[in-house]
C-alpha cells in the first residue's frame, strides 16, 4: 500500500486510504513531481474544489491537467500552451470534444503558480493565479471524477482537494 509521498516518488496509489479520503494533499517540504503525475482512485464529487500549486519549468511549451473518470473519460482537459498565447479546455469521452480557447493567458515560463478548480454542477470554474476565472462545462455529466494527471512542464508542489 503506498501513500502520497511514496506515489510522488513513483508508487501507483492505486488503493491506499490517504489517497481516498475526501481531503487529500501533498506536501513534501520543498519536492516537486516532474513529468507525469497520474492518480486514478481519487476521489472528487460536485462541490469539492481541487488546488494545484507548482512551479512552470523554464523552458516548457505549456502543461496540461486532466480531470475525469479514466485517461480517455476527461470531463477537463486544461491545456496552457506558451506558444499559442492561448488555454485550451476540451473534454473526452473516446474522442475529443470541441475545443474551447481562452485568450487570457497569464502563466508563463518559470513562474510559480496557484490554479482552482471547483467541480460545480454547471461545470469547472477554474481559477487562475491572477484571479481570472472561467467556466468549463461538464459535457460527460459525472457527478464523481476519480482520475487527476498532470503532464509537461509543470512541477506539481502541492494539491489538495477539499
Amino acid at each position: 500500500m503506498c501513500n502520497i509521498l511514496e506515489y510522488k516518488l513513483g508508487c501507483e496509489a492505486r488503493s491506499g486510504a490517504q489517497a481516498s479520503r475526501s481531503h487529500q494533499e501533498l506536501r513534501p517540504g520543498a519536492a516537486t513531481m516532474s513529468g507525469k503525475f497520474e492518480m486514478t482512485n481519487m476521489d472528487m464529487k460536485l462541490g469539492t474544489t481541487l488546488k494545484i500549486k507548482g512551479k512552470i519549468v523554464s523552458d516548457a511549451d505549456g502543461f496540461v491537467i486532466n480531470l475525469g473518470q479514466g485517461s480517455e473519460k476527461l470531463n477537463l482537459h486544461f491545456n496552457p500552451r506558451f506558444h499559442d498565447s492561448a488555454i485550451i479546455c476540451n473534454s473526452r469521452d473516446g474522442n475529443w470534444g470541441q475545443e474551447q480557447r481562452e485568450g487570457h493567458m497569464c502563466f508563463s515560463p518559470g513562474s510559480e503558480v496557484k490554479i482552482t478548480v471547483t467541480f460545480g454542477n454547471d461545470g469547472f470554474e477554474v481559477k487562475l493565479p491572477d484571479g481570472h476565472q472561467f467556466t468549463f462545462p461538464n459535457r460527460l455529466g459525472h457527478s464523481h471524477l476519480s482520475y487527476l494527471s498532470v503532464q509537461g512542464g509543470l512541477n506539481v508542489s502541492s494539491f489538495k482537494i477539499d
